[in-house]
């Protein structure tokens, strides 16, 4: 440990270490170098104000970096959240009732999880007393037992910056052994009627009145997590789709039979089984949310925890129908790509019939992919244009090289990916892109026009997969009416699929699972030589990562991944060559791979499982994806 570190709480060392020092290279820049002045002063600013009030950080392998607001009024929507979080943990535990003003700053800190350090201003409505507020919190998105995990590390009235007697990493280390092993693990399934009807112990539920919602404001908070987990893409614009309606709520505790039912409002632990509706919907649909919130408390001063899980229904029809998350498109701030804007629409917004017909035709004659603007208020297809065809997000790379394999695959050739054209985006119970590209078959150096149509289903909370269908990969053909209807080579076979790669995901295929298996004849692990002659296993490494890092922006400094194993497993075992497991329809990647890098700015290595099925129809291949990160040994 160096002399800086020495000063620095156990805390801060554990987010901040860099990765094991390494040869520096011949060509290395300049621009790694750090001014010793400038790290120890920023250690200094870290240490004596526990991260909330630093300058900037030096550190070429991240850090603590601040971000301060023009208007502390106008902030980033999960900012807010976090800084009702840390109040609402302030006031459970000192009898206050703190509310947000404004926010004055906050500091981003990306380790395993994303940190964020917020100074904010609140009012105490007990006696309208002002007061300057500090919460450290820290997000995990997509962890093992809930869709989202939120935890407050400080939550305090703003101290002054110093030299400290006693160091925080103590009182901010989660204390998990202090909670009941009843509030641990996968969250509990929807509560439903007959479920709640069959319990055993009816006293553990408490459904919640009218005057419980309107005592207890914090609740809304909860609900909005929950609308943000599902939204999470939307950021600001979702202020206008509150306030939520919350329709029920639903209170278990593991204790029963309460003096009063309603003490389990005040209970340190409790699951909460909530229903809402937005104030509109960005889907555009009369929607209804479900969701689960866990809240745990430690017993220590300033700690609260949140586990979330949210889906959505339509309440068109009588039998509801789930829909999935939309992410907006998002590019780095480095970047070039133009940022997308997010498309909302008002009452006014009305196609009069000629539109409709134009709008219907031009969607039929084209298959989606050649699609004017029009004011859909309900949702359709829309279309995105890039003033550079080779600057686009790393997700339409992404879906344009899958909709190339699956091509490759089916076709024998060997397309790979020059630029995208544009793409046009739909939203209706998922999300899908019509990916105009520029390809050329490396084979015969003939370049190509490309069209893909491709659908994103984001995890629920039950199997935390991300699914990828490919439903059209061919080349550019032209617009004009079709003999017969696109949909009917849409639709995915899903019968044509063997059980043996449907459901639930393996679990991550170790050593002693692989020495143990009863036909070692289903798995093969691949070769120096097999990586280096099927590129496309790079295409699903890097799935996994964007996956991981969804949100991130450009993942392309972390390029190219180094994949460090890759096992296949398919239900045929005894081929003649292992090998051409690599050439089945159906299989099971198992891999293990490192980047360039890693945006965590630690050492890191990720394990992934990647199905791939095709239910031999032209242009279809379905990846499910599944990706855990753990620091390197």
């Amino acid at each position: 440990m160096s002399e800086l570190e020495s000063k620095v709480p156990n805390y801060v060392i554990r987010k901040l270490k860099r990765s094991p020092p390494c040869a520096v290279p011949d060509n290395s820049s300049d621009e790694d170098y750090v001014d010793p002045a400038e790290e120890e002063e920023y250690y200094r600013q870290v240490r004596e104000s526990n991260g909330f009030d630093v300058d900037r950080c030096p550190l070429p392998d991240g850090g603590i970096f601040p971000h301060l607001l023009r208007d502390k009024y106008d902030y980033p929507f999960h900012i807010g959240l976090f800084g009702r979080l840390g109040l609402h943990c302030y006031n459970l535990q000192k009898g206050a009732n703190l509310e947000l003003i404004g926010i004055n700053k906050y500091n981003s800190e990306a380790t395993g999880l994303y940190v964020e350090y917020i100074t904010l201003e609140a009012m105490d409505t007990f006696n309208n007393s002002p007061c300057s507020f500090q919460t450290c919190v820290s997000k995990y998105i997509g962890p093992e037992y809930a869709s989202l995990n939120v935890l407050t590390e400080l939550c305090r009235l703003k101290v002054p910056s110093g030299p400290w007697a006693i160091p925080t990493g103590d009182e901010r280390q989660w204390k998990d052994e202090a909670i009941d092993d009843f509030y641990k693990c996968k969250l509990p399934d929807w509560l439903t009627k007959d479920r709640l009807a069959a319990s055993t112990d009816k006293g553990q539920f408490y459904e919640l009145r009218q005057s419980d919602l309107q005592e207890n404001q914090w609740l809304h908070l909860y609900a909005e997590f929950a609308f943000h987990l599902h939204w999470i893409g939307y950021g600001k614009k979702l202020k206008s789709f509150l306030p939520l309606d919350i329709k029920k709520v639903i209170i278990q505790t593991k204790e029963s039979g309460e003096e009063s039912p309603r003490m389990k409002l005040k209970a340190n632990n409790a699951v909460f089984f909530m229903s809402f509706m937005a104030n509109g919907d960005p889907s555009g649909m009369p929607v209804e949310y479900q969701a689960i919130v866990r809240r745990t408390m430690d017993g220590k001063p300033g700690h609260i925890r949140l586990d979330v899980d949210c889906e959505a229904y339509t309440c068109e029809d009588e039998s509801p129908m789930p829909i999935q998350k939309l992410e907006t498109p998002r590019c780095s701030p480095e970047s070039s790509v133009p940022v997308l804007e997010e498309v909302y629409w008002s009452e006014d917004d009305e196609m009069d019939s000629e539109e409709e017909e134009e709008y219907q035709r031009q969607v039929r004659e084209s298959d989606g992919f050649d699609v004017d603007y029009f004011p859909l208020p309900c949702g359709g297809i829309f279309p995105h244009e890039f003033e550079d065809m080779f600057v686009y997000p790393v997700k339409l790379g992404l879906y344009s090289r899958l909709g190339l394999h699956c091509y490759n695959l089916q076709k024998g050739t060997n397309l790979k990916l020059i630029g995208i054209h544009k793409y046009n985006s739909e939203t209706s119970v998922r999300f899908g892109y019509y990916i105009t590209l520029e390809a050329i078959d490396t084979y015969n150096n003939s370049p190509c026009t490309f069209q893909t149509c491709v659908t994103e289903f984001y995890p629920t909370p039950r199997d935390g997969i991300f699914t990828l269908h490919t439903h059209l990969s061919r080349l550019k053909v032209p617009n004009g009416p079709r003999a017969t209807s696109i949909y009917l080579e849409k639709g995915w076979e899903d019968e044509a699929i063997d059980d043996f790669y449907k459901g639930k995901m393996p679990n991550w295929l170790t050593k002693d699972e692989l020495a143990a298996a009863s036909d070692k004849g289903q798995y093969y692990e691949l070769q120096e030589s097999d990586l280096l002659g099927n590129e496309w296993l790079h295409l699903y490494a890097e799935f996994a990562f964007y996956w991981r890092w969804r949100g991130y922006g450009s993942l392309t400094p972390f390029l190219p991944l180094k994949i460090k194993k890759i096992i296949i497993q398919t239900q045929e075992s005894g081929e003649e060559s292992p090998h051409l497991k690599l050439k089945a329809n159906n299989a099971i990647f198992f891999m293990s791979f490192k980047g360039n890098g890693d945006p965590s700015g630690m050492d890191v290595e990720y394990q992934a499982i990647v199905r791939k099925t095709m239910d031999g129809k032209p242009g279809h291949i379905c990846l499910e994806v599944q990706s855990w990160a753990y620091e390197a040994p």
